[in-house]
């Protein structure tokens, strides 16, 4: 609050409020050509193509039945533009007519369903027609379909229908556009879907449907503009998606490209039961996160990095060559994923770091060992004993199962075994020995705090030894 109080001082807003209202300008610049052309820009950057069984690009050439309630529908701003005028936007109708082209159209349906109605941001939205008239639509959206080679079905949820406070059970398409799908699907093959929506779709049946997708979300004042373009190959879609579409709406997490909760899953038994799956839908998402095809194909290179360490807060710069192997002029998004096998993300500090801090907590316990008097100091020794001894145990074990190699785990943990029994007598024997020969047992408890010193040594050697076989594998 306190940033935007200073902001609006130093841009002398307190002494006057409405320094730049200019009812002159903004006739002037609302909805200008150079901002409608930037719109336009900025959707067609957005839509994504999920799938294309050679359905696009269309030709002006072939005959096209566009249909689907959202052919004609100017409710595509999206949801949180309140003070957008839905009259000022351009159909998928406009955009296709005002690109030219052998096309007819019919609406089919309503985005509600039959006598259905929905209140929005600020307006209530109702459908008054009956299941009949419903029906009528259908029939003349079939009939358009037949003759023509390719069909375009503009599909998807109203604009009331997404956003905030507007979550559906059923994130499908209304049923009375899944009839509508159906049905035009029986009478023309070459259909593609293009989908508006703010959000992830359950879109099975339209993926069963359909032999081209394209996403186009809700693409604002020059969405339709921007569809007949993309449509028709002026631009090739470049957009990938935000978030995982999933498979129903039963397969949660839905914003995961990759299934990870629970148990680890990659390489497992397909036979074991005791894995992280589902048992009647596939783990994995209908589309991922980052997915969205192109009209042309890339080649990318193999990752080239500016370094071969990564210290904290430092950074390193990758680097490709990409390269449009494709006949379309088109953009492609370079896209690198980074993370943890193990859940690294939740730990404050590295294990090997916590490991050397337990040791050094040693080293100080072992010196207080040596000034030991009274059985209060005794109790205390014992309190900080008890604090770092699971801690090391745990974390040591674990840090050895880390780096030592997969294969050979038994043996080396044989080794573990060895070397764990060898140190409980050979540090027993020493500090026996030393203190008999001095006869001073401080003496001999401070042997202690030289093989713990050793310890740490040879432990951070080793550390860094491991560090370097990373980094050259």
């Amino acid at each position: 609050m306190l940033r935007v109080l200073e902001l609006k001082n130093k841009l002398g807003l307190f002494e006057n409020p409405y320094k730049d209202a200019d009812e002159r300008a903004e006739q002037e610049l609302l909805l200008c050509a150079e901002h409608r052309k930037a719109a336009r820009k900025a959707a067609e950057e957005t839509f994504v193509l999920l799938e294309n069984q050679g359905m696009l690009p269309l030709s002006k050439k072939e005959k096209v039945a566009f249909i689907g309630p959202f052919t004609e529908e100017k409710a595509i701003i999206g949801a949180w533009s309140i003070f957008a005028e839905e009259k000022d936007a351009v159909s998928v109708r406009e955009g296709v007519e005002n690109y030219g082209g052998n096309v007819l159209f019919a609406k089919g349906c309503e985005t509600l369903e039959p006598k259905s109605h929905l209140q929005g941001m600020n307006a209530r939205y109702e459908n008054t027609k009956t299941p009949e008239e419903t029906e009528q639509m259908i029939k003349q959206a079939v009939k358009a379909a037949s003759k023509a080679k390719k069909v375009v079905l503009c599909l998807g949820e109203h604009m009331a229908m997404t956003g905030e406070a507007a979550s559906r059970g059923d994130i499908r398409l209304p049923k009375t556009q899944r009839k509508l799908l159906k049905s035009v699907a029986r009478v023309n093959e070459n259909v593609t879907v293009v989908l508006f929506t703010g959000r992830p779709l359950d879109i099975r049946e339209v993926k069963r449907y359909a032999k081209a997708i394209l996403v186009v979300w809700m693409p604002g004042t020059e969405g339709g503009n921007a569809i007949a373009r993309v449509l028709y190959g002026k631009t090739s879609p470049s957009g990938k998606l935000p978030m995982s579409f999933p498979y129903c709406a039963g397969q949660v997490p839905v914003f995961y490209g990759e299934f990870r909760t629970g148990r680890y899953r990659q390489g497992a038994d397909p036979e074991n039961r005791f894995v992280s799956r589902y048992l009647d839908i596939p783990s994995d998402p209908l589309y991922p996160f980052g997915y969205g095809l192109s009209y042309s194909s890339f080649t990318c290179s193999k990752v080239t990095l500016s370094g071969n360490r990564l210290c904290r807060d430092g950074s390193l710069e990758a680097s490709v060559i990409l390269k449009n192997t494709g006949t379309v002029k088109a953009k492609e998004v370079v896209q690198m994923y980074l993370s943890d096998l193990a859940g690294s993300v939740v730990r404050r500090f590295r294990t090997e770091h916590l490991i050397t801090v337990c040791v050094v907590a040693y080293i100080g316990i072992a010196l207080f060992a040596c000034v030991l008097r009274t059985q209060t100091q005794f109790w205390i020794l014992a309190i900080f004993v008890g604090m770092f001894q699971g801690g090391i145990q745990a974390l040591s074990r674990s840090y050895y199962a880390k780096i030592i190699p997969p294969e050979q785990s038994g043996e080396y943990f044989g080794l573990l075994d060895i070397c764990g029994k060898g140190a409980s007598f050979i540090g027993t024997a020493i500090v026996s020995v030393v203190s008999q020969l001095t006869g001073d047992i401080n003496k001999g408890v401070a042997m202690i705090v030289v093989l713990f010193v050793v310890g740490v040594v040879l432990f951070r050697i080793a550390v860094t030894c491991v560090q370097k076989n990373k980094i050259e594998s």
